[in-house]
């Protein structure tokens, strides 16, 4: 499908007719939303988010993505289905390229799938739910995301008496905070101390922010207070949904702050943060992917060597919440990476090679899908 036909379908999507729209992502997914998923005007499969839709019998309104996580099974079954191919090589994730144009007539927006997997789409779409607060909610079987700004008044939701409630400041402090219907709010929080989280009092919270943006993150379970030695999740720690996001965030924190530099490692990923210009040095496979992201602010004087994808003074070495570095590749089998101010979260796909995109081009811009 034409770029041209595409917005006009998403256009179709996100009219005023259209009360709301479930995005099916390629993270991970409890089949127990099944019929929660079904109960949306319309059904949109990001990539690999259409083997999920098939597994729970849900067909789709529209398939968007690169194709390369889709079951190729299942495509043949769907070719009555609107469905939009995107090039590989872009500088935004599928989901991005998707939000950007239906996002702009403010539908309500649920996506699943959106956390898990792969822990660098993770924190990529937890800036993607800060972009896009206004319309934008995840959801999984046992937490519901969202993001609250400043511009956005009060903000009213449905919870459970005696459900643990969290904010989260990933980028900025989030000031002036009034909430009710919740014990022991704090008036503000900073990256430096990212994280609270309290017990809701009522069936109903109200919230809104004068400074900032908060993800705020409704619990139906008990979050489990992360062990302060490092050293102890070094090779075990799981970044699927057994944890909740919150746990991952206070992993990350825990990490920035230790004096020497911590690799936690488990059968997937090797995950460890750069800062202060202590030089990362890693043995890689040509086409290992590896994701750089900035994590409680931009990360700057970024300098790295044998990533396809060249970060520097004379390319781009700033990364930021806007813009970050996901499924680069190495190219070659020795790769370092630096940041003079910042941390920059360096993640490292162990069984995910990609020589396909040493060969490839970017030829997929963010301005070309929004003008």
């Amino acid at each position: 499908m034409m770029l041209s036909v595409f917005l006009a379908a998403c256009f179709s999507l996100a009219s005023p007719q259209t009360d709301s729209i479930a995005i099916v992502a390629n993270g991970e997914i409890e089949k127990s939303l099944k019929e929660e998923i079904g109960k949306h005007e319309q059904v949109i499969a990001i990539d690999g988010g259409l083997n999920y839709c098939h597994e729970m019998g849900i067909k789709p309104t529209l398939i968007f993505g690169d194709f390369d996580s889709i079951n190729e099974k299942f495509l043949p079954l769907y070719r009555d289905v609107n469905q939009v191919v995107l090039d590989r090589a872009k500088d935004l994730s599928d989901l991005e390229a998707a939000l950007a144009i239906l996002s702009v007539s403010k539908p309500c927006l649920t996506l699943y799938a959106g956390l898990g997997q792969r822990i660098d789409h993770t924190l990529v779409n937890l800036y993607i739910l800060r972009r896009y607060r206004d319309s934008l909610v995840i959801k999984t079987e046992h937490e519901t995301l969202f993001a609250i700004g400043p511009n956005q008044g009060k903000r009213t939701i449905k919870a459970q008496k005696g459900a643990q409630l969290s904010l989260l400041s990933l980028v900025e402090p989030v000031e002036g905070i009034r909430m009710e219907g919740a014990q022991h709010l704090p008036k503000q929080l900073n990256p430096e101390n990212p994280i609270f989280s309290t017990t809701c009092t009522d069936d109903e919270i109200s919230l809104q922010v004068s400074e900032g943006i908060a993800i705020v993150i409704l619990h139906d379970h008990p979050i489990h207070p992360m062990p302060t030695n490092l050293e102890a999740l070094k090779l075990h720690y799981d970044f699927g949904l057994e944890h909740s996001i919150i746990e991952h965030v206070h992993l990350f924190n825990n990490l920035r702050k230790a004096e020497t530099p911590i690799v936690i490692e488990n059968d997937e990923y090797q995950v460890m943060i750069a800062k202060n210009n202590n030089e990362i040095k890693l043995e890689t496979i040509p086409g290992q992917v590896i994701s750089l992201i900035p994590l409680f602010g931009p990360a700057e004087g970024i300098e790295t060597r044998g990533l396809k994808w060249k970060l520097s003074s004379t390319t781009l070495s700033h990364l930021d919440e806007h813009f970050v570095s996901l499924s680069n590749v190495a190219k070659s089998k020795n790769v370092t990476i630096s940041v003079q101010k910042g941390y920059l979260v360096c993640i490292v796909n162990k069984k995910l090679i990609d020589t396909e995109m040493l060969l490839t081009q970017d030829r997929t811009k963010t301005k070309d899908l929004i003008q």
